[in-house]
């Protein structure tokens, strides 16, 4: 169990690092980043980011971990119709995750 907080931990963390370099991005660029994320995001190992949704008016992600078989973190900025790209995630901004 402890084992599997530290994994949720570290994936949260990495979505919080995207959130940031997004807004900066956004600030700079007047756009979200799609692909691999803004170019000064360096993603945490063994966590995987999938940028679902991105444009000037928001963006969506999910990421996974390895030794987290089965389980994700999502977190959604912008338009409430970006929230079904990012799951589990339900509320704009907040970085939410499988039980």
């Amino acid at each position: 169990e402890a084992r599997e907080r530290t994994v949720q931990t570290t994936v949260r963390a990495s979505l919080r690092d995207l959130a940031i370099q997004q807004e900066i991005n956004h600030h700079i660029t007047g756009t979200y980043a799609g692909g691999s994320g803004p170019a000064d995001f360096v993603p945490t190992a063994d966590v995987s980011i999938s940028i679902t949704a991105a444009g000037s008016t928001g963006w969506a992600a999910t990421a996974t971990h390895a030794a987290w078989p089965g389980k994700q973190c999502g977190i959604w900025v912008g338009d409430a119709s970006l929230a079904s790209l990012a799951p589990p995630a339900t509320k704009e901004g907040v970085i939410e995750c499988s039980p």
